[in-house]
């Protein structure tokens, strides 16, 4: 995938493989479970407007919008560094509070087990041939599960916004994304084996090597 394809493109394709062949939403749908029940808040006003600044990245990758005229929109996202300079800023990190006041202090906690670093290496110590990938924006790859999206509602001064994709930060991302991985896997763990988003192949000769990939 390169910066000039449409992520909209892999992901549906992704889902569509998932369904088809039977893999279960809880494997690679982030699901924020049953939040505490009490009085309903108000959006959480994460952004001015001066700061939403990552029109691009926040449109291709991460959160879906209301109808709105698309060059008002990026209005909304970009503010200007200087007279005739724009620059981009990690929407993420803004929403931060957004995930740590409101999700992770009410989300239930999943403790899929992670995997030992040092047992990882004792199983590649005799490979001859190693490869890794790094898998680029791997939870955004994972979409939010459509049930628990209005857990994740932000309000600008103008707009709602929702997460359909799964944000950093969230406490079980990890958890979620390494649940997919292994299953995803469980048919290579002879040579293949993940850590969150990175996966290492390793194999004894070069033939086998060259199938595994």
């Amino acid at each position: 995938m390169t910066k000039d394809d449409d992520p909209e493109a892999y992901i549906e394709a992704f889902e569509r493989h998932a369904l088809m062949t039977g893999l279960d939403q809880g494997y690679w749908a982030s699901q924020l479970g049953a939040l505490v029940i009490g009085k309903a808040q108000a959006t959480y006003r994460a952004l001015s407007r001066e700061d939403a600044w990552d029109y691009e990245l926040v449109k291709q990758a991460n959160l879906y919008r209301l109808e709105i005229n698309p060059e008002h929109y990026r209005h909304l996202l970009w503010a200007k560094k200087g007279p005739d300079e724009r620059r981009p800023r990690v929407l993420l990190q803004l929403l931060r509070d957004l995930l740590d006041k409101r999700l992770n202090a009410l989300a239930m906690f999943d403790a899929f087990p992670m995997p030992h670093v040092a047992e990882l290496v004792e199983r590649i110590r005799d490979a001859q041939y190693i490869s890794t990938l790094d898998l680029a924006k791997g939870y955004w790859q994972i979409p939010v599960a459509k049930e628990d999206q209005p857990k994740t509602a932000f309000g600008t001064p103008r707009e709602l916004y929702e997460f359909v994709r799964m944000p950093f930060g969230l406490h079980g991302a990890a958890a979620t994304f390494q649940r997919l991985m292994d299953r995803i896997l469980a048919p290579h763990a002879e040579y293949a084996a993940a850590y969150i988003d990175d996966i290492v192949i390793y194999t004894w000769t070069w033939a086998q090597h060259k199938r595994a990939l």
